[in-house]
């Protein structure tokens, strides 16, 4: 019994001890579980901690290159990079800041570099078009642009690019459709609808330019490009009174630019205002004295303003530095004629008709210095000449009594 009390004795304790046991290895499961936790929180939060590392990186880059410091750009897009490796944004302004350089092997290594780690975003892809496009393979640049502008149609960017690639490879109408047909889905129509009108242009259908110049929601103040464009074609088309209201803003403004001055003095001719002409080119014409146009133009508006010293001025610049220009010589004739120095008009005409011999006005004005120098039978045979070129001209046909 003594044996079998002592047994028992010794065998009830068991269920606690295996109790005991069994709470110390719960106590530590947690404890190893936790552990792993806290390895795999504390890696999470490094990890992001490069994120946004990498972040402030990227906004400094970017920053650099907005600002043109498109080196500085490369080394901080590349320690973006090196934070956050799956950043895609950085890679684009990595390629960006490269192509800026004119280092289109690293732009396409970036590139590259993305497209490992599995980006192959739409703006990368517009990236590799524009690598291609500076090594002049047109056609693939075209295709990799519309592949762009397909994943993001509302992305005015890659709208422009794929229709000024198609202009490049000679799918001028085919650019303007597409241009017409997707313009109002972007996130830039007014930029869209320049483009637009500038290829109608180059197809030479000038009417459809400026109606789409004209749909573009934008004012001389807001774009004086758009302006000096759209004021450009309404010179071409004759449109002279609309030319003036479109360009006149931009006088007196830093856009006031030499093609400018010259399609609203043209204009201002046009309608009959040589003095407004005069004065929109009378600095421009002083301080740009190898502007020819402009110098004739001005010539023109001082003899039609019966200012003679200033024409003869604007000519004598204009042939320093184009003396075979016809149009200078022929205006030099007409100012020594306005002049009454009637010998120097006719050396002048003398040479001018020698190259020019079917120059109907050139002919009426040495018909009238004849006359002025009592040379009525040589006057009558330059009259003739000018009216067997021209039937209907009213200046021989009115001296010649016909």
């Amino acid at each position: 019994m003594l044996t079998t009390t002592n047994s028992l004795h010794h065998t009830t304790p068991r269920p606690q001890l295996a109790l005991t046991v069994g709470l110390m290895i719960i106590s530590l499961a947690p404890s190893g579980c936790q552990q792993g936790t806290m390895t795999q929180h504390k890696a999470q939060a490094e990890q992001q901690w490069k994120q946004v590392r990498g972040r402030v990186q990227f906004q400094l880059a970017q920053q650099q290159f907005e600002n043109g410091h498109f080196l500085e750009a490369t080394r901080t897009a590349t320690e973006s990079l090196a934070l956050d490796p799956n950043d895609e944004t950085s890679y684009a302004l990595l390629a960006k800041a490269f192509l800026e350089l004119g280092k289109l092997a690293s732009a396409e290594q970036a590139i590259k570099t993305a497209e490992i780690v599995g980006i192959n975003s739409a703006e990368l892809i517009y990236l590799r078009g524009v690598i291609l496009e500076q090594r002049n393979e047109l056609t693939q640049a075209c295709e990799l642009f519309e592949q762009a502008r397909q994943l993001q149609p509302e992305q005015a960017d890659f709208l422009m690019a794929t229709a000024e690639c198609l202009v490049s490879v000679g799918e001028v109408e085919q650019a303007l459709a597409l241009l017409e047909k997707t313009n109002s889905q972007t996130d830039d129509s007014p930029a869209v609808c320049v483009l637009t009108a500038r290829i109608a242009g180059l197809l030479g259908d000038t009417n459809r330019a400026i109606r789409q110049y004209r749909a573009c929601d934008t004012s001389a103040t807001d774009n004086p490009l758009v302006a000096a464009s759209l004021g450009r074609l309404l010179v071409i088309a004759n449109r002279h009174e609309e030319a003036v209201a479109v360009l006149k803003p931009l006088l007196g403004t830093d856009s006031a630019t030499g093609d400018v001055l010259r399609n609203i003095a043209y204009s201002y001719l046009a309608i009959g205002q040589p003095a407004l002409a005069k004065n929109a080119l009378a600095t421009h014409a002083n301080k740009t004295p190898s502007d020819v146009q402009a110098q004739i133009l001005f010539a023109q508006a001082s003899l039609e303003t019966n200012d003679m010293m200033n024409a003869l001025q604007s000519l004598d610049r204009a042939m320093s530095h184009d003396p075979t220009n016809k149009q200078v010589r022929f205006l030099l004739a007409t100012v020594e004629w306005q002049r009454k120095q009637y010998h120097q008009a006719i050396d002048i005409l003398k040479s001018f008709l020698n190259d020019y011999p079917e120059d109907v006005e050139a002919h009426c004005i040495m018909g009238e210095v004849n006359l002025a120098l009592a040379n009525p039978t040589l006057a009558n045979q330059h009259f003739q000449a000018a009216l067997e070129l021209d039937p209907s001209n009213t200046w021989a046909r009115r001296q010649l009594g016909s």
